[in-house]
């Protein structure tokens, strides 16, 4: 099953420090956790503005120990083989993957990639769908709004692609059928050479 992730965290350029995570199963179940662990101090004035005032008075914050736990749970629930997408996927994936310490310690079944959902946009063939793929969503920098923005846009731009095969497919299809109906139209008989006559 799909799962649409989207991380938060404070970033100085050698670590990446996990401040809250969300995310969104294909099945629209969600899970949403804040890290206890974060140290807001060092965030920096972007972080400050943007993210900060969207964390969550009201939820618990656990520890990134019990945040593996939970993020493992909620991805065996979906059944074997998690495909993850997430938006600028980089920091997200390598933020969710420290959870559980080095790449070779990822949860057995799991991918050691997440796939990019800029990759499916930088394809898309349909402008209305890519310009609403660039659009914030109603909560931005909230960790769950933005992976269920991922989720939403994912299924607009993979309709889109559907649509796109479907039409080529069509008119694949409908080029055959030109092809066989030309083959089959009796062809046109061949004109006479008229021999000139010479007159006696």
């Amino acid at each position: 099953m799909r799962i649409f992730i989207d991380c938060e965290f404070i970033e100085d350029g050698k670590t990446i420090d996990l401040m809250s995570i969300g995310l969104v199963r294909e099945d629209g179940v969600e899970l949403y956790l804040e890290s206890s662990e974060c140290d807001h101090s060092r965030a920096n004035a972007w972080v400050q503005e943007h993210v900060l005032p969207k964390l969550r008075a009201d939820v618990h914050r656990f520890t990134r120990k019990e945040i593996a736990a939970a993020i493992v749970a909620f991805v065996e629930d979906s059944g074997p083989a998690p495909e993850f997408w997430a938006d600028y996927a980089a920091y997200d994936w390598v933020a969710l993957c420290q959870l559980f310490g080095t790449m070779i310690d990822l949860p057995k079944g799991w991918p050691m990639f997440c796939r990019d959902l800029q990759q499916l946009i930088a394809t898309c063939t349909d402008p209305d769908i890519a310009a609403l793929a660039k659009l914030e969503g109603e909560n931005p920098h909230n960790a769950l709004g933005d992976a269920r923005d991922v989720k939403l846009i994912w299924e607009a731009l993979t309709e889109a692609a559907r649509a796109d095969v479907i039409a080529a497919a069509a008119a694949a299809e409908q080029l055959q059928q030109q092809a066989k109906i030309a083959e089959l139209s009796p062809k046109p008989a061949a004109k006479r050479k008229r021999t000139a006559t010479k007159a006696n």
